[in-house]
């Protein structure tokens, strides 16, 4: 079935984004809730699969824009992830707007690497959240049961490539908004690293003045 702007592509099978379970859910492209069609053999078409998956998660955000369908699913897992239900590496982050000065929330995957946290943008620069985490000089608020107030320190271009492929391991439901395999060498990590930010999340100075501290 071929889709249009209106109606979204149909998809083989069901997906969660729930912890992996074993190896199929690390950089496999499926999440262990999937359901794999059987093929000759009585093989799993892991192809196929992933190529219907990735066509659905690209339809929620056509254009790089989260559409109805995709922000009523966020509005969902945020309201799970502020109260600690689903795995810890999927938290609420919140920035006031740049523009409203609203608080702005929105469900984020935590790429953990080498014993920091960081998040990145699925779907590169010109996303809001990241326009406003850079006016608001990196203050925010993570949200999983408790509330955290971070600092979030955007990583040069050139530091971005390990933590871009961890992420992909972590967050499966971004892999379609990215042009190279979560499994890819390194050096392709590097090539797209500019057009992704990634901020590393930090706790606030003890020394900054209540105007600097992250909005509560």
């Amino acid at each position: 079935m071929s889709s249009t702007a209106e109606s979204p592509p149909s998809a083989a099978v069901a997906v969660t984004d729930g912890a992996p379970r074993g190896d199929i859910g690390l950089c496999a492209g499926i999440s262990g809730g999937a359901t794999l069609p059987p093929v000759e053999g009585g093989r799993p078409t892991v192809t196929r699969t992933r190529t219907e998956v990735h066509r659905w998660r690209r339809w929620l955000y056509r254009g790089r824009r989260s559409h109805r369908v995709a922000r009523l699913l966020n509005r969902a897992q945020a309201a799970l992830a502020a109260h600690g239900i689903g795995p810890s590496r999927i938290v609420v982050l919140e920035v006031v707007g740049r523009r409203t000065g609203r608080t702005v929330s929105l469900p984020v995957v935590v790429a953990d690497l080498d014993g920091e946290g960081y998040l990145v943008s699925m779907l590169g620069e010109d996303t809001n959240w990241v326009r406003n985490v850079r006016a608001a000089h990196g203050r925010a608020v993570l949200r999983h049961r408790g509330r955290r107030e971070v600092v979030l320190e955007e990583v040069d271009p050139d530091r971005r490539a390990p933590v871009l492929r961890r992420y992909l391991d972590r967050a499966q439901g971004a892999r379609a908004h990215f042009p190279i395999d979560c499994g890819a060498p390194l050096e392709e990590f590097e090539g797209i690293a500019p057009h992704y930010p990634v901020f590393r999340i930090t706790a606030p100075s003890p020394t900054a003045s209540p105007s600097e501290a992250p909005p509560s």
